[in-house]
């Protein structure tokens, strides 16, 4: 199941460098440039095959196939605070051992992994902070 899952994650979303900021929601876009273009990538990131979110989740303002395994997103910052995101998005294995979320910033306990990636985590620490910075604006 493992297997099947990673397979399906791996040949799944866009490609980032083809999504836009015309794009992003008006929630992301912010006066401070810095941050907004932090969102921006956060935004980017989430609906691409990086960041493998749509896999599960209703993404709002994403124009692609989306799933529904998880919870949708909209609104995921008012039903959670900065810390509960990180430690969802880091590994929410855990909160839940059996979830089926990946752990995105984390390589601790995992089977089964490439060679070629292991001891590498699913998105790296400048991604995971865009991701968290695009997150935190969804309220």
């Amino acid at each position: 199941m493992k297997v099947i899952f990673f397979l399906l994650l791996a040949n799944f979303a866009c490609p980032l460098w083809a999504q836009s900021a015309a794009n992003v929601p008006k929630a992301a876009q912010k006066t401070n440039a810095a941050e907004g273009l932090m969102q921006i990538k956060g935004f980017q990131i989430v609906q691409s095959r990086e960041g493998q979110c749509t896999l599960c989740h209703q993404i709002p303002n994403h124009k692609g196939v989306m799933g529904n395994l998880g919870p949708a997103l909209d609104g995921v910052a008012h039903r959670l605070n900065e810390e509960q995101l990180r430690l969802r998005l880091s590994d929410s294995r855990k909160i839940n051992p059996l979830t089926i979320m990946p752990p995105y910033f984390s390589t601790e306990k995992l089977d089964h992994v490439d060679p070629k990636f292991a001891g590498k985590t699913l998105l790296n620490a400048s991604e995971f902070e865009e991701v968290i910075a695009y997150l935190k604006t969804l309220q």
